[in-house]
């Protein structure tokens, strides 16, 4: 029976960039491996990003000759000190069809109630992650992938992992000048918790039911003067929000001399997607905070007349002028 070579090349969407990066690395050996794992780049606060350095973990299922691969259930691939991929079960390959799943929710398994599933629809592999729930306190980066690999010789199989769920963050532009202006309180509300995910070609959420979960800043922020603040980024499970609006609040305070005169002001405002956010993407909402929300009174210029010349010159009479020997 001859043996396989298993690649396993994570990409990651750069997000705010839409730009992608693969690798096309071969293992060693004469059995089923996984080599070279690697996803994105890491950000600011908030959710925690898995990259080529940090992924530590997967958790794969095949299926070939409409039987699974592994009967016990999705198989767990950790990568040791020296960078090797290693698993326990191991499979030797046949010549054939091969179908792959696999998932690392930042670098663990799902979890009751959360499940995660492998099919074989005609020639489509579909991974589904049933009851994906939001956690707004700890977010992880669900990574996902599936694939379809025809082997007549022992060559690698291509494996590619996207990152399955969306990020949106808030700049907020300081509108009032020589003020700083401090953000508390930060949330966002109304944000779908729970829902399904299916991967085959392509990444679809289905919402499971109408759980929502707010979202809070991990620290106040400040937009100091002609500058902004920026939130931190934050996952959201990519459903469709066609009929929902999303709340954003938050408390903007003007530091004055004394306390008791700070401008302080309860900010809020809707979105609503306008098309469905996409997975493995960044959405930047901007706002302004200006004089007028925080009911300042300000000044504008209307305008500056011209200067003008007189038409006429005006003539000063002799009589009007005093002459003396001296300086009066």
């Amino acid at each position: 029976m001859k043996k396989i070579l298993f690649l396993a090349a994570v990409t990651a969407i750069a997000l705010a960039a839409c730009t992608k990066t693969e690798t096309t690395g071969v293992s060693e050996g004469n059995l089923i491996k996984f080599d070279n794992a690697f996803v994105g780049n890491p950000t600011k606060a908030g959710l925690a990003e898995i990259d080529k350095d940090n992924l530590t973990a997967f958790y794969v299922q095949g299926n070939f000759n409409s039987n699974l691969v592994f009967v016990d259930g999705f198989e767990t691939v950790s990568k040791t000190a020296t960078g090797q991929w290693v698993y326990t079960n191991l499979k030797e390959w046949q010549s054939g069809t091969w179908y792959w799943g696999a998932y690392s929710d930042g670098n663990e398994p799902v979890s009751t109630p959360v499940s995660a599933s492998f099919t074989v629809e005609t020639t489509q592999p579909k991974l589904t992650i049933t009851d994906y729930t939001l956690n707004a306190d700890t977010p992880k980066d669900l990574v996902v992938a599936v694939s379809t690999t025809d082997l007549t010789t022992n060559q690698p199989v291509p494996f590619t992992f996207n990152h399955a769920l969306s990020q949106v963050k808030f700049t907020l532009t300081n509108g009032v000048a020589e003020s700083d202006i401090k953000i508390t309180d930060f949330k966002v509300s109304n944000v779908k918790s729970k829902a399904t995910a299916t991967v085959t070609d392509a990444i679809s959420w289905t919402a499971s039911g109408n759980e929502t979960e707010t979202l809070t800043n991990s620290a106040a922020m400040t937009a100091a003067a002609d500058a902004a603040a920026v939130s931190d980024n934050f996952a959201v499970i990519p459903v469709d929000y066609s009929a929902d609006e999303i709340t954003v609040t938050f408390t903007a305070t003007i530091d004055m001399s004394e306390p008791t005169k700070d401008i302080v002001k309860y900010l809020k405002a809707t979105i609503a997607p306008a098309n469905t956010w996409e997975p493995g993407y960044r959405y930047n909402y901007t706002a302004e905070i200006t004089g007028k929300l925080m009911d300042l009174i300000e000044f504008t210029l209307a305008d500056v007349n011209k200067w003008e010349d007189n038409t006429q010159n005006t003539p000063i009479s002799e009589d009007d002028i005093i002459s003396s020997d001296s300086q009066q």
